[in-house]
């Protein structure tokens, strides 16, 4: 064994010793070799130099993938939301003409409204506009309908009981009856009087309407 290392160690000695021996008598190995070992050493360093570098910029890279299909949904989104808007927009006439026609409260003002509205429009007196009791918040103990009416509304809807009479030519009368039936909010006629009665200025003709306007109460 120990003649074996001798001979390695002179072997490799020898080894070495050329070449620092070519390295220092050929000029251009030696550029060479200075060139390879620079070069190597460029390398080693620029890879542990760039690799966090490197990672970094590969990790940015997923995160701004992520975002954008993030962002993607986004939009998507909001371009989904602003088409609900439009359609809301665009059903919003018809929703509100729902609300006239069939509103979640009793609103006996506007019944009082539009009954001046059409005696003024078709020159009548209004003689008499009245309404029966009715409960606006809660539940209703126990339901009073019209003696006279011949026919129930719908299931769950309640009623706005009413008496109107109007006074004026049978031509005017007509009408205002036409108007009665193009109502938007309907009011339900269960029966209709036409009197005729003398006064100072001659006969006058007096319609009495006994009706109900019918609502969709939201509980409270």
């Amino acid at each position: 064994m120990k003649n074996n290392w001798k001979k390695d160690y002179l072997r490799y000695k020898d080894f070495f010793l050329n070449i620092l021996q070519i390295y220092y008598t050929k000029p251009n190995i030696k550029i060479y070799l200075e060139l390879i070992l620079s070069l190597s050493t460029i390398i080693v360093f620029a890879i542990f130099a760039v690799k966090p570098t490197v990672l970094t910029i590969i990790e940015l890279n997923k995160e701004i993938e992520t975002k954008e299909e993030t962002i993607v949904k986004i939009n998507q989104k909001l371009l989904d939301l602003q088409k609900a808007n439009q359609i809301i927009q665009d059903k919003e006439e018809g929703l509100q003409k729902i609300e006239s026609a069939i509103p979640s409260l009793a609103n006996a003002e506007d019944l009082i409204s539009t009954m001046e509205n059409l005696a003024n429009k078709n020159s009548l007196q209004l003689i008499n506009l009245s309404m029966s009791d009715i409960t606006l918040i809660g539940k209703v103990a126990g339901k009073t309908k019209r003696i006279d009416a011949t026919e129930k509304l719908p299931q769950g809807a309640e009623e706005l009981p009413c008496s109107i009479s109007m006074s004026g030519s049978y031509q005017n009368l007509l009408l205002f009856l036409f108007d009665i039936e193009n109502l938007v909010r309907p009011l339900k006629v269960d029966s209709l009087v036409i009197n005729s009665t003398k006064t100072e200025n001659g006969k006058i003709l007096i319609l009495t309407v006994l009706g109900r306007m019918p609502f969709v109460k939201t509980e409270i």
